[in-house]
């Protein structure tokens, strides 16, 4: 990625939405903190427990950035676990090491950020086809005051 995605660029808005991972994990992390510590509800967050959450969905390589030309515009980052140890964290019943996240049959959303539906479909499209015939798992917290919502959806052959 090149260095004007790193600063938050506003360049290319007709170019399409890719999928992207950036080789050196420092600076994927570096990215994920810029494109979602201005944003609520991460902004609201411990840095410390959710920056090693992001370290460890980055460093396993569970994770895509939405971009368009050289703009963030997306973030998804997930663990793969048993459903028992996903729901578990969504919860709050727990906390989760990497170890924790690194295989099982479940897919937990942990972190996501969509700047316009037609990103949130996007990113939702990439991890479906990276993992067919499998669960996910989510919580969608709401900035308008609505309730906390927990979710699973099961993705047939990457559809």
């Amino acid at each position: 990625m090149s260095e004007a995605a790193r600063a938050g660029s506003e360049g290319g808005n007709d170019a399409p939405l890719e999928a992207s991972r950036v080789p050196n994990p420092n600076e994927a992390f570096g990215l994920a903190v810029i494109a979602l510590s201005g944003v609520p509800p991460f902004s609201e967050y411990d840095f410390g427990a959710f920056g090693q959450q992001l370290f460890g969905q980055i460093h396993r390589g569970h994770y895509l950035f939405a971009v368009r030309g050289d703009r963030v515009l997306g973030y998804v980052g997930w663990g793969l676990c048993e459903e028992a140890t996903a729901r578990a964290w969504l919860e709050g019943e727990r906390r989760l090491s990497s170890d924790d996240c690194a295989g099982g049959a479940c897919v937990l959303v942990m972190t996501f950020l969509a700047e316009a539906p037609e990103v949130t479909r996007f990113l939702a499209r990439e991890c479906r086809v990276a993992y067919p015939d499998r669960k996910v798992v989510f919580a969608r917290e709401y900035t308008d005051g609505r309730e906390r919502r927990i979710g699973a959806v099961f993705n047939r052959r990457g559809r």
